[in-house]
């Protein structure tokens, strides 16, 4: 699976990163956190700078994982005539 070590750690050590990095989003690399930084844009292009090609985690510190709400009329799944 892409991005397992990446994905293991920051699960592993969540508490101990959301207490240090709050709200911060993180650049993973294997089993180190490469930076924190204050957008997800910011993070992204430091790991771009960090990894170049190779694969990187960009992940929030959040104590859990943000959920995205979409109605399934939205993505087209789902369709009602009136």
């Amino acid at each position: 699976m892409p991005l397992e070590q990446e994905t293991r750690l920051f699960d592993e050590q969540r508490e101990h990163l959301v207490a240090t990095y709050f709200g911060k989003f993180l650049v993973i690399k294997g089993d180190q956190v490469l930076g924190s930084y204050d957008s997800a844009q910011a993070a992204y292009e430091a790991g771009l700078k960090a990894c170049g090609t190779d694969q990187f985690l960009v992940k929030q510190a959040l104590p859990k994982d943000p959920t995205e709400h979409q109605p399934a009329v939205w993505l087209g799944t789902l369709s009602a005539s009136v």
